[in-house]
């Protein structure tokens, strides 16, 4: 597609109702969405292949890519069993409450991390 094509099709935009701009849009946002797909396809490809020619691999070159799992809860609030914080993050509102009271954070440590791992397992 060209300048003058787009120009064109903008000014069809131009005439056209909400219903069928909303169409248009959904159309191409799923064209736009598998040409993404198709060149990080390509891409991957692409960088596979460097690296084999270089008698290596991606594995090799960056080691493996670590999906993020699930952070056991180190907290509890005694308040309520089921609030828990993994102490990552944004502190939850008991746990904030409970330090501007002055009460030590270290108070709502779960003693036994094991036993809270497999609760979240």
């Amino acid at each position: 597609m060209n300048k003058n094509d787009i120009e064109r099709f903008v000014k069809l935009a131009k005439g056209a109702d909400l219903a069928a701009l909303d169409s248009a849009l959904e159309q191409l946002t799923g064209i736009a969405e598998e040409m993404r797909v198709k060149e990080r396809e390509g891409l991957k490809e692409n960088i596979e292949a460097m690296a084999a020619r270089a008698g290596t691999s991606i594995a090799e070159l960056y080691g493996k890519v670590k999906a993020p799992g699930v952070r056991a809860a180190k907290y509890r609030n005694p308040a309520n069993l089921s609030q828990t914080w993994t102490g990552a993050g944004r502190m939850p509102g008991w746990m904030t409450e409970a330090k501007t009271k002055g009460i030590d954070p270290e108070t709502f440590k779960i003693k036994d991390v094991a036993a809270a791992e497999a609760e979240t397992e």
